[in-house]
């Protein structure tokens, strides 16, 4: 074996290592900085999605829509849907 194929031998799977360990790196940072800014972006959708969530029913408990009670602030009546009985008409 001669010099050059003692050092081609040695050489070039020694780069390709070196190589493949700044892709890998590379990537793994690329990677990173994509997470980062997508974690962000969760957390502030997670967040407009509670506060939208709050708004829409809101005036559903504030007014019981699916209920049919409302006191006006947001607690249900104290009657519920209790009727009230007309009083009899007298024959005189």
């Amino acid at each position: 074996m001669t010099d050059h194929q003692l050092y081609l031998s040695i050489g070039i799977p020694s780069v390709m290592a070196l190589v493949g360990i700044l892709v890998i790196g590379y990537f793994g940072a690329l990677n990173f900085r994509i997470q980062a800014p997508e974690t962000r972006l969760d957390g502030h959708i997670g967040h407009l999605e509670t506060r939208w969530e709050a708004r829409l029913l809101s005036p559903e408990n504030k007014f019981d829509i699916f209920d049919g009670k409302s006191r006006g602030n947001g607690q249900p009546s104290d009657t519920g849907r209790r009727t009230v009985e007309a009083p009899a008409l007298s024959r005189r």
